[in-house]
């Protein structure tokens, strides 16, 4: 595909309503810049995944959503031997770890339904 195509089926239009879903800076960044797939097999395992979340989504079992602090800007610290972090950063980066563990979780939880397969397989 090319601009021309991406334009005429409003594209970047799509990309915005799924990103406004999103529930981190960093999420709504990767779901703007994504591009689609063009490999068949890449698409099926794709959509065979978003699913299966959705089938975990939809289970009724209680999910865990919070809204995830942006840790963007704090990443390059983290890659600096010694460095320290401001209290509020401290807490962002072990919010981030904490909810994201929490999510996992509950996506595994859900992988005994034959329906769920391998359902945190593609977050790790």
């Amino acid at each position: 595909m090319n601009e021309k195509v991406f334009q005429l089926l409003e594209f970047s239009a799509v990309l915005s309503r799924v990103a406004s879903c999103s529930r981190s800076e960093e999420a709504t960044a990767l779901i703007r810049e994504s591009r689609p797939l063009r490999v068949p097999k890449e698409v099926e395992g794709l959509k065979a995944h978003v699913q299966a979340v959705l089938g975990r989504i939809n289970s009724g079992d209680e999910e865990p959503r919070s809204t995830i602090p942006s840790i963007g800007g704090i990443l390059p610290k983290l890659k600096v031997a010694g460095a320290s972090l401001e209290i509020d950063e401290a807490y962002a980066l072990g919010l981030f770890v904490e909810r994201g563990d929490d999510l996992k979780n509950w996506l595994e939880k859900g992988e005994g339904d034959p329906r769920n397969p391998r359902l945190v397989e593609k977050i790790h």
